[in-house]
């Protein structure tokens, strides 16, 4: 999980680089990620449970 945890974080780096150019854009993004993440961690979980 910390893979996933390390790739967002860099992502957010690189976003704030270009955080002058587009103010609006990166705090639609920021909550893209955060549903996708978040539907991506009730997946996980799902699946665990099933699988045990």
């Amino acid at each position: 999980m910390k893979q996933k945890h390390d790739a967002i974080n860099s992502n957010d780096k690189h976003v704030n680089k270009k955080e002058k150019e587009m103010g609006i854009e990166r705090h639609t993004l920021s909550v893209t990620n955060l549903i996708s993440y978040k539907r991506f961690r009730m997946f996980q979980l799902t699946t665990c449970y099933i699988t045990e």
